[in-house]
This record gives C-alpha cells, structure tokens and sequence, in this order.
C-alpha cells in the first residue's frame, strides 16, 4: 500500500474470513472423527478430486490462478475427508452412523460453493437479479443447515 498506492489484488479481508472458516470446517472435520475413520480407505472419495480439478482449472481461466488453486486444493480436501466420513458411516451401526448428517452438510456447503463460483464465473455482477446473489444466500443457509447436523454428530 505505501509503495505503490494501491491495495494488493490478491486477497481481500472477506477472502481471509473464507480461508479461515474452511479451515475451522476441516478441523471439525478432524475433531470430530474417530481415528478408525481417519484410516478408512474407500475408492468413493476419489470423486472430490476427479469434480475438483475440472472445476479449478475451469476457475483458472476466469480469476487469480494462485487463490482459485488455494480454494479449489482446500474445498478438494473438505469434501474428500466428507466423502470417506461418509462411506464410513454408512458402515456404523448404532450412534456413530449420525455423522453421515454432519457430512452430508458439508458436501452440501462444497456443492453450493461450488455453483456460486460457476454462477460468478459465467454471470458477473453484484445486483439482486444475479444469480451469484442467490447462491450466495443459498450458501449462508447451508451453512445454517450445517449447526443441526454438526449437533447430531457431537451426540454420537
């Protein structure tokens, strides 16, 4: 700022809040996993990166390749851990089937973030008309929607 005059155009105050709160949502994840869930393998959760790279080399071509590789690498991470938490409480009897909520949640929140950066990417614009104003709602509800489900798995 003081040697150019001008703010940095890489990241945005609003940018650091996103990092963050991915961030606390992969150490949620973390926390709230058993550690015979952390050692799952399954084939499934391959399908986070196979979505993953597509859509980030796709965001590429619109914005920052260096923000949209740290976004994209980190919502990849989200929804692999989801996938196999997934997987393995489908496998659970008993309480410790109630994360499949908790990250059927999380999948939701990368799949509207997801649309959201589509919807910016192809109509740009900030007014009420925009899509990207809708999904950008869409994504706070998720959020929402993620407290319940984040609940039901710390009773598990």
């Amino acid at each position: 700022l003081l040697l150019f005059s001008e703010t940095p155009q890489v990241f945005y105050v609003s940018e650091f809040g996103w990092v963050a709160s991915v961030i606390f949502l992969y150490l949620l994840q973390y926390t709230l996993s058993s550690a015979g869930e952390r050692r799952f393998l399954t084939r499934k959760a391959l399908i986070a990166p196979l979505i993953g790279i597509p859509l980030c080399v796709f965001y590429c071509t619109f914005g920052d390749v260096l923000s949209n590789l740290l976004w994209c690498g980190m919502m990849i991470v989200v929804s692999y851990h989801s996938i196999r938490g997934l997987a393995y409480a489908q496998i659970q009897t008993g309480t410790a089937c109630k994360m499949r909520y908790f990250h059927i949640g999380v999948l939701c929140y990368v799949a509207v973030e997801y649309v959201l950066w589509i919807s910016g990417c192809l109509w740009p614009g900030y007014s009420i008309s925009a899509p990207y104003c809708w999904f950008d709602l869409l994504l706070t509800g998720s959020l929402f929607a993620l407290l319940p489900a984040t609940g039901k798995a710390v009773q598990a």
